[in-house]
């Protein structure tokens, strides 16, 4: 059988397995392909290079027509043009992490702060590649007294972030210092999207995460809002296997190089 141009792209997709629980369209269109994504695990020749991602909107998924798409595929055709890649998308930062410190990827290619991945063994980060921004997320009911709840000292209002996004707890006690000295910062081991989920369901009031993907629970869902503004923009860099050091360089050669032009 020939396979199509989709096909092809998508065989490239190595699943990982894991909660797809947020009901968002990156997710349905994961889906249907992850028979084909495990079969062809053990055909990806070992040449290729092994990128971790994170399934969230806008950062890394597939699209209707099969074919991958997000912020970290533009990123990797601008910096490594020429190489093979293979896909390994994660819904769990600790597995990820996990997976770069054993050596099954080579690459972690997401949001990262850059503080924070100074302290993370073996693993070396690259140069600061974007800027991340943070949103808050709250429902409809609350969208008109979140601002005055936020300064009502006398009644601590929890705020939720989760501990795979760590510059977001920063970001969080920086608001509560500067600006909004009723916020009690909650950091969890649940993932962003779990934290999400929470917030759908009533459980949490407030979330804060990166605003990708506050925003597309946002369209996902008309209860919800994001409100934006508040945070300011950290510096992001990927994550490198310290057996790679290689790879570290020729990143960070090509950033050099597109930032000079």
């Amino acid at each position: 059988m020939q396979l199509s141009k989709e096909d092809k792209e998508v065989i490239k997709v190595v699943g990982r397995k894991g909660s797809y629980i947020l009901v968002l369209t990156l997710i349905f269109w994961l889906l249907p392909h992850c028979n084909s994504c495990n079969r062809a695990k053990k055909s990806v020749p070992s040449e290729t290079l092994q990128v971790g991602v994170d399934l969230l909107p806008g950062s890394f998924g597939i699209d209707s027509a099969g074919l991958v798409t997000g912020r970290q595929k533009e990123l990797i055709d601008q910096l490594l043009p020429e190489d093979s890649i293979t896909w390994v998308p994660f819904t769990d930062r600790k597995e990820a992490l996990k997976a770069l410190q054993q050596g099954e990827i080579a690459l972690y290619a997401t949001s990262y702060p850059y503080a924070q991945s100074q302290s993370l063994s073996k693993a070396i980060p690259t140069d600061w590649i974007y800027s991340e921004t943070f949103s808050l997320l709250l429902s409809k009911e609350n969208e008109e007294r979140w601002e005055t709840q936020f300064h009502d000292i006398d009644h601590p209002v929890p705020v939720y972030a989760s501990s795979g996004e760590p510059a977001v707890s920063v970001v969080l006690k920086n608001l509560r210092e500067l600006s909004y000295p009723a916020i009690q910062v909650e950091v969890t081991e649940l993932s962003p999207t779990q934290l999400c989920i929470k917030l759908v369901n009533g459980e949490y009031d407030y979330v804060m995460t990166n605003k990708e993907l506050a925003h597309a629970v946002a369209t996902a869902d008309s209860t919800i809002v994001a409100i934006d503004g508040l945070t300011f923009e950290t510096r992001q860099v990927w994550l490198v296997n310290e057996e790679h050091q290689e790879l570290k360089d020729k990143i960070d050669e090509a950033l050099r190089t597109k930032q000079n032009k």
